[in-house]
């Protein structure tokens, strides 16, 4: 008997070995498949970057098909960038250059760039207002830039327009300046998700993605991606991380859901009540404010140096100058009882307003000081109503974007202001 099994061991090893891969190809087929539906559901297919040398990181330039695909004026520049013309080209040319994080970006589409970004509504309006002039826009912006990635993209972007006029948008990322790979440093001017991805499993390039292990590549699985990041999709729409009673989405799904049915008094008390910032978190918050400013001015100098104006322009957010019992209040739906609105409470989960207010009241001193500020965040409808907020209180929808591109152009570069330019 013992003899037979031994005889037979080697077959028995190789008949389970190969019934262990058939398993695992058929949990890759499968996981794959439920990735692919994942990543279509949750709209992050387009939301790709690479590493770039000259700028931390940049989009993959097959990615600007996304606008040739939606017949806008908006155009593939380069991978650092996309261009807006005028469609009349018989006009004297007057160009731009605009920075910014998410709320910038050409390819944001999930985000504020659905329906147009700012500069895209900007490009409209000037192009509405002045009969003489071909406006053309290179928009540089990247998600998650900070005031420090502008500066880099700034010099960069010199290799591919001179401007009469370069703009800033930014002050919501400058918060990314109190996380803790931003003690050294030397990681000052270092993307955030890069810094952030460093740590992680893999990176993705304009060759790929490169996986960081060494012997068996689990992470480069689709069983990996599953359980790593998909699963964490799913927990965010379900919010199983919330344990909370009483409350759920009007409609399937936390993710999609626009309104929230909360019958927890508790909660909703929860909420109204003050995050307290730490004292450190305080003191990283305006070394922060302090790095805006030397940026701010670095750039503005940089375009001097080449003749041209620079302007920075310190976006809004909701809840700037609010209390959590207005905001409460505000996100409740009108004639629906026990019904808010689902990305105001979400927002009001931690302490971001909290920590909003703090920064921005030291950027906006900072703003006051400087000729070549200017400060949005007067814009009243965004920083006090969420009806202008696309899928979270950071992202303008289109009436948003409309509001900032009209603000700016009667700030800066309104018609009698280009003339004179």
């Amino acid at each position: 008997m013992n003899f037979q099994f031994k005889n037979n061991f080697p077959k028995v090893v190789l008949i389970n070995s190969l019934l262990l891969l058939i398993i695992l190809i058929t949990l890759e087929l499968f996981a794959k498949l439920f990735n692919n539906w994942a990543a279509r559901e949750f709209n992050v297919e387009h939301w790709k970057f690479n590493i770039d040398p000259a700028v931390g990181h940049s989009h993959d330039l097959r990615d600007f098909e996304i606008l040739e695909d939606s017949n806008s004026l908006e155009i593939k520049g380069s991978k650092f960038h996309s261009k807006i013309n005028s469609p009349n080209k018989e006009k004297k040319t007057f160009k731009i250059s605009v920075f910014g994080g998410s709320t910038t970006d050409p390819l944001g589409i999930q985000f504020s760039g659905k329906n147009g970004t700012w500069p895209y509504h900007l490009s409209n309006i000037i192009n509405n207002s002045s009969s003489d002039l071909n406006v053309e826009i290179s928009n540089f912006g990247i998600g998650g830039a900070s005031s420090s990635q502008e500066l880099i993209r700034l010099i960069a972007s010199t290799q591919y327009s001179i401007p009469r006029i370069f703009i800033s948008y930014n002050g919501i990322n400058e918060k990314y300046f109190t996380y803790d790979h931003y003690i050294e440093r030397t990681n000052t001017y270092a993307p955030n998700m890069i810094l952030e991805g460093i740590n992680g499993s893999f990176l993705d390039t304009a060759n790929g993605r490169f996986f960081k292990c060494k012997f068996i590549c689990i992470e480069s699985t689709e069983l990996y991606k599953l359980f790593a990041s998909t699963s964490n999709l799913l927990r965010s729409d379900l919010r199983i991380s919330w344990q909370l009673e009483g409350v759920k989405p009007q409609k399937n799904g936390f993710r999609n859901s626009k309104y929230l049915i909360v019958r927890n008094k508790k909660f909703i008390n929860s909420l109204k009540e003050d995050k307290k910032l730490t004292k450190e978190l305080e003191e990283k918050l305006i070394a922060a404010s302090e790095l805006w400013f030397m940026n701010v001015n670095f750039m503005h100098a940089i375009a001097s140096s080449l003749n041209s104006n620079y302007y920075v322009v310190l976006q809004p957010t909701y809840g700037l100058g609010m209390s959590r019992n207005k905001m409460v209040e505000q996100a409740k739906v009108k004639d629906q009882q026990n019904t808010y609105s689902n990305i105001v409470l979400s927002y009001m989960m931690d302490n971001g307003p909290e920590v909003y207010n703090y920064i921005y009241k030291h950027l906006r001193k900072k703003c006051e000081i400087i000729d070549f500020c200017i400060d949005a965040t007067v814009i009243k409808e965004l920083t006090m109503s969420h009806d202008f907020y696309e899928s979270d209180m950071s992202h303008p929808n289109a009436e948003g974007n409309n509001l900032i591109a009209d603000f700016i152009y009667r700030k800066i570069v309104n018609e009698i202001n280009i003339r004179n330019l």
